[in-house]
């Protein structure tokens, strides 16, 4: 909300006309992804941080966790050209990564394919320091199973997209964020999960939302040795 007195036009615009207000819980604050103000300052911002930080690789660059869509002329002007949710993301968090690449060319973004963005994009591909997290959410229309991988009828969803995704960015450009919270996901699916992305080339990683309370810390140091050679018994 740093901007939203003197650039309301960085922040989203919502169907009844309002621009997102200092009310916004920050994590749920999403900017209006073709406003270039709102692209260099967060751009800027993401600089100063890998510039405090370099000694980390991997930095995560990622709206906030909502599902409004923005309708300013911009974003409405990029959809009527065939852009979906996928690509407007994605024109935002290149922005910001050309940016951190002239100081950084050795860090990596990672952003989500996640709500809206699910589906992979129409037309704009991650730049080559960006690597797309899709999110394999636990309801009807993604990966409700999280006892099987994404072969299962139920995952249909999850599968159709992360196929998509592969297509649209390969799979460097490409990993999972899945939700182990409780027990919604457990450790031999976890690990058949990790070898169906080797197997199809997907190699971004694999990353959770919450870990598994049965076993946290082993689940951990099995997705690890996963991470280092998917196809360890």
């Amino acid at each position: 909300t740093l901007y939203m007195k003197d650039h309301p036009d960085y922040y989203l615009l919502r169907a009844n006309g309002e621009r997102m207000g200092p009310d916004t819980l920050d994590v749920r604050l999403l900017l209006c992804s073709t406003s270039e103000g709102a692209q260099q300052v967060a751009a800027e911002r993401a600089e100063r941080w890998l510039d405090a930080q370099n000694e980390r690789y991997v930095f995560v660059v990622q709206q906030g966790d909502s599902n409004d869509k923005c309708v300013c002329k911009g974003c409405a002007a990029k959809r009527a050209q065939g852009w979906n949710e996928a690509d407007l993301m994605l024109h935002w968090v290149n922005a910001v990564a050309r940016r951190v690449n002239r100081k950084h060319p050795d860090k990596l973004l990672y952003c989500f394919g996640y709500m809206d963005a699910v589906e992979p994009p129409n037309i704009l591909k991650p730049e080559a320091n960006v690597v797309v997290l899709y999110c394999p959410w636990p309801g009807p229309m993604s990966a409700p199973n999280g006892f099987r991988d994404f072969d299962a009828p139920e995952n249909t969803f999850a599968r159709r997209h992360l196929e998509g995704w592969l297509a649209a960015v390969g799979g460097d450009h490409l990993g999972i964020y899945d939700y182990a919270g409780g027990a919604s996901l457990s450790h031999r699916r976890m690990a058949d999960r990790i070898k169906w992305c080797a197997r199809r080339g997907i190699r971004g990683g694999f990353w959770y939302c919450g870990q598994s309370r049965i076993f946290g810390k082993l689940f951990n140091y099995l997705n690890a040795q996963l991470n280092w050679d998917p196809f360890l018994d």
